[in-house]
């Protein structure tokens, strides 16, 4: 499910706090998350974050072969997953596989399903009438980068954008721009993991945060924002 989503729906999930640990107080403005629907499909375009979800996005729909070209970054060993799932890195040096392969779609989908959340999964995505380019690397924390995902997806996949992404967009449209403030309010620290140890303390911190949502639907704005401890 989209973090999102997740936070107005208060479905707070490991994935949720994930995706703010980067955070840290103050406010951040976020990159717009823009659908435009027309005669060829669905484009979407999304900053980084939206990355996995917008691959798990592909998993759920894709059909017939699935070409793959960049690179997974992640500090973990996974060699073991990528040879269970077929899948040959070019090349590897440090935390990165370039990967340059053709796979099915059953392969595609294990791959996203075993890696997404343990690796940054920086791939562009080609089969039929859905293609995904993706920026060549990780933004620094705090920076923006407009368009860092650009999707393509056949008119039949509207449903499961809807769902995931455009959750309070009601009725028909041609184009929908969201735009996402986080406030961060505060930074919830176990004191007792922090004295033992700080890094780990730092990735179970939990954070008050306040987010405001404003969407453009077709040139029609609303706002919306909730609060939650995430």
């Amino acid at each position: 499910m989209a973090f999102i989503k997740d936070i107005f729906t208060g479905t707070l999930t490991d994935q949720t706090h994930a995706k703010l640990v980067r955070y840290s107080l103050g406010t951040f403005e976020k990159e717009p998350f823009v659908v435009k629907k027309g005669k060829d499909g669905i484009r979407v375009e999304a900053g980084f974050e939206y990355l996995d979800t917008l691959l798990a996005l592909i998993a759920r729909i894709v059909e017939g072969p699935v070409s793959l070209r960049g690179v997974i970054v992640t500090k973990d060993d996974i060699s073991s997953e990528l040879d269970r799932l077929g899948i040959e890195p070019a090349k590897a040096t440090g935390k990165k596989r370039t990967i340059k392969q053709d796979v099915d779609a059953a392969t595609f989908t294990a791959l996203v399903g075993a890696l997404a959340s343990r690796a940054i999964l920086l791939l562009g995505v080609k089969a039929e009438g859905i293609s995904l380019s993706v920026g060549k690397s990780v933004p620094k924390p705090g920076k923006t980068a407009e368009r860092f995902c650009a999707l393509r997806l056949p008119a039949a996949a509207l449903g499961a954008v809807r769902e995931e992404f455009l959750f309070d967009v009601p009725g028909d449209f041609s184009r929908v721009t969201v735009r996402n403030t986080y406030e961060v309010k505060e930074v919830i620290v176990d004191e007792r993991l922090l004295a033992k140890d700080p890094a780990a303390a730092r990735l179970a911190a939990k954070r008050r945060v306040r987010v405001i949502r404003d969407l453009d639907v077709d040139g029609t704005a609303s706002r919306s924002e909730t609060e939650q401890v995430v």
